[in-house]
């Protein structure tokens, strides 16, 4: 936040509208929800692009599941590889790359540590090393602390970030890989159980 990007002005310029009373609530948390997804999606698909575009072609080095607490490079390469097969099988051309297409949804599983080799703009060959777990708990804390700034210190916070920070992070280690697999229905099954064991004051729909 606050880095100058296009997303973080968006966010910049809600707050200033909340404070300054220029939307009403339910618009607010509408427009919040939809810049938020934003924002973490911009983590989520760090060095990837929206485009087809050689930067996408990039290859599992290394996964490690943070559950398991295990090496798991060669079941995610194989889940890789099929999924690559099904969709040319459907598409009929040459696998487009477009953003993280082509190592799947490695980027968006909470419970995995990755290593990806990529190919820069200047043609050079890179490693980015990244895990979901620990990245998507500090991106929520940069979303806790701008809903913190809006409320205020009048409305104290009902669960201090260091007890929820612990909470988040076992909701992210959860694997729903399986279910992704037969698809999102599945996934948001076994993620709806599980986030409403741990946050048992939401419902999760």
């Amino acid at each position: 936040l606050n880095d100058g990007s296009y997303i973080s002005g968006m966010l910049r310029e809600l707050k200033a509208d909340i404070k300054l009373g220029r939307i009403n609530e339910n618009d607010a948390l509408m427009k919040m929800g939809m810049l938020f997804h934003t924002f973490a999606d911009t983590h989520a698909h760090q060095l990837f692009t929206g485009y087809n575009n050689k930067v996408n072609s990039v290859k599992i080095h290394r996964v490690h599941d943070n559950v398991l607490r295990k090496d798991v490079t060669n079941e995610y390469r194989f889940w890789v590889d099929q999924w690559i097969k099904k969709v040319k099988k459907i598409i009929k051309v040459k696998m487009p790359t477009i953003g993280h297409m082509a190592i799947v949804h490695v980027p968006d599983l909470t419970h995995l540590e990755f290593d990806m080799e990529y190919t820069g703009y200047d043609g050079n060959t890179y490693h980015h090393i990244r895990s979901n777990t620990s990245t998507y708990v500090n991106v929520c804390k940069q979303l806790y602390d701008y809903m913190r700034e809006i409320l205020g210190d009048d409305i104290p916070a009902n669960i201090r970030w260091d007890v929820l920070s612990e909470m988040l992070a076992e909701g992210f280690l959860v694997d729903a890989s399986k279910e992704l697999n037969e698809g999102e229905a599945a996934a948001v099954i076994k993620l709806k159980r599980h986030w409403s064991n741990i946050f048992t004051h939401f419902k999760y729909d």
